[in-house]
């Protein structure tokens, strides 16, 4: 491109390009005058002399643009001036201006400080809302650590004062479990401890009164019911089952149960370790969705992901679709059933990949790998090393994807580049470089006919025109004389009546995009070549370049 070209190029550029939240931030620019180039919201001001121009406080803008340029070549200015597009609203701006030296041009662009001190401000409450619910959440917990630090300390006064009175029910207690734990005998309870009331939401008190089957929901369908029955008569049961507890609201409660008979005072019954495993389900119904919502993903992928084994003969242990898609393959148990090595379709690949495998640094490497029918592509593989929890290496997964096209089009991308910078170096070259055509002259005095005749035999299709001294005055070419050849009167004419002049030439040290650019502007087809002393000495045509 030519500058003018190019500037005219970046002016549109730049009158469009917008940013910010509602894309109404902009660049603008001027020159070192100054004289706005381009300002896509003050377009009034666009060409026009800037030296005067100030801002409402007498700042004069601009001018302090061309001198921090001049002197740092880039900075910071602060001034007022017009709200985006609404040219109704001044505020208070600051802006980052940069001199671009080839065509003496700054470019600037800038934000509002009241949008500055709104943002620092929204920051400013949101970092003191966060505090007042932290400080709230802190003010909560001492609150609760306080009331179970008073309510723990009121049951510890109650817990001495019955000590000697059930110190043998206690020390039964105490002694069989450490957690949620309850005691019943012939079928009534007789203590449970604030672990198992906190957990259904009785107070410690109403267990003494209640049946051991009231606890218990009413699930026939349920394993444990069994257990649950012969518990409540009295009949040995398995020491360790899980079952299922209904609150005093009438929640239910999965828990393991962990029971050991005893007998006091001549009546038998047993002690129960609770453990509270609901959140643990729940956990594991999240991750059965989680697994399954994975594995659709996977399914439905477009690239191939596998999980393969380790060792010197690795298998793939699992595929999705698409990986059984992407090798030829009719099932998953057919892929499966291939050897990963056999895949490879060099063994330099699969040397390289390996060890990269147990390092976990196989990151987008590119490999040549073979389809069922022996058909080749390029794919690009990502993977990572799954550990057991002794740290011994597992599986490795991966995925799997087909680049060939890619890589086509990287190679042919490739190849224009080279043709472009091959075509460049040719119009670069200088013009004398070329092989010139030798030049054809006559005089101005030898008719139409005459000229025709003369470039026949010179076998050319352009003549130099000269005077008597023998300095060239004009052009004549064959398009010129194919226009007036219709009559015998024309053919009689002096070739000086039917000329180009004057005749236009360039050095031969011009490069050859100068020449062609020149033949352009110029709308002509032949352009002659001028040596050191500025004597022509060859001329080169349009069709030539």
């Amino acid at each position: 491109l030519t500058r003018e070209q190019a500037q005219a190029q970046t002016i549109e550029q730049i009158k469009n390009l917008h940013y910010g939240q509602e894309m109404k931030d902009y660049f603008w620019i001027n020159d070192m005058h100054p004289r706005m180039v381009i300002h896509p919201y003050r377009t009034d001001l666009n060409g026009k002399d800037l030296t005067d121009y100030a801002d409402p406080e007498g700042k004069r803008v601009f001018v302090e643009c061309v001198d921090i340029v001049r002197k740092q070549g880039s900075g910071y200015v602060t001034y007022r001036w017009q709200w985006k597009d609404n040219q109704d609203r001044i505020l208070p701006k600051i802006s980052y201006v940069k001199g671009f030296a080839p065509w003496g041009w700054i470019i600037g662009t800038g934000i509002y400080i009241d949008d500055v001190k709104a943002e620092i401000a929204t920051m400013t409450r949101n970092l003191i809302e966060i505090s007042l619910f932290i400080l709230f959440i802190i003010a909560l917990l001492l609150a609760s650590i306080i009331r179970q630090s008073y309510a723990t300390l009121k049951q510890q006064q109650l817990a001495e004062q019955a000590l000697r009175e059930s110190e043998e029910k206690y020390r039964t207690l105490v002694e069989s479990a450490g957690e949620g734990m309850l005691m019943a005998l012939e079928g009534t309870y007789m203590h449970a401890n604030q672990t198992i009331a906190d957990l259904l939401g009785y107070e410690k008190e109403e267990f003494i009164r209640m049946r051991v089957f009231e606890i218990f929901a009413d699930t026939a369908d349920h394993p444990s019911q069994q257990f649950v029955q012969e518990l409540a008569s009295g009949r040995s049961v398995t020491e360790t089952f899980e079952t299922i507890l209904k609150t005093k609201s009438g929640e239910m409660k999965d828990v393991i149960l962990s029971t050991s008979p005893i007998e006091i005072g001549g009546k038998s019954g047993f002690i129960a370790v609770v453990t509270d495993i609901t959140k643990r389900k729940e956990a594991e119904d999240a991750l059965g969705e989680s697994e399954a919502k994975f594995r659709t993903l996977a399914n439905n992928l477009n690239v191939g992901i596998f999980r393969r084994t380790m060792g010197d003969s690795p298998r793939f242990v699992e595929v999705n679709p698409a990986m059984v898609k992407l090798f030829g393959h009719e099932s998953k148990d057919e892929l499966l059933a291939v050897p990963v090595m056999n895949l490879y379709c060099n063994a330099e690949d699969r040397k390289s990949l390996e060890p990269k495998a147990y390092n976990e640094d196989l990151k987008r490497e590119v490999v040549k790998l073979k389809k069922k029918d022996g058909t080749t592509f390029t794919a690009s593989i990502w993977g990572v090393l799954v550990e057991n929890e002794e740290g011994t290496p597992q599986y490795f997964d991966g995925i799997i994807d087909d680049i060939t096209d890619m890589r086509i089009k990287e190679v042919e991308r490739e190849k224009l580049l080279s043709e472009m910078q091959t075509a460049l170096l040719f119009f670069n070259q200088q013009l004398g470089l070329m092989r010139c055509a030798p030049v054809a002259a006559c005089s101005t005095t030898i008719s139409v006919e005459e000229a025709v005749r003369l470039m026949e035999s010179q076998k050319t299709d352009v003549l130099l025109v000269c005077d008597e001294s023998g300095k060239d005055c004009g052009v004549i070419t064959d398009y010129d004389l194919r226009k007036i050849m219709t009559s015998e009167t024309t053919r009689q004419c002096p070739v000086a009546s039917i000329m180009s002049s004057p005749v236009l030439s360039l050095p031969k040290h011009a490069c050859v995009f100068e020449s062609w650019l020149f033949m352009q502007q110029n709308n002509i087809s032949h352009l002659f070549v001028t040596d050191s002393r500025g004597g022509i000495s060859g001329v080169v045509g349009s069709d030539d370049i």
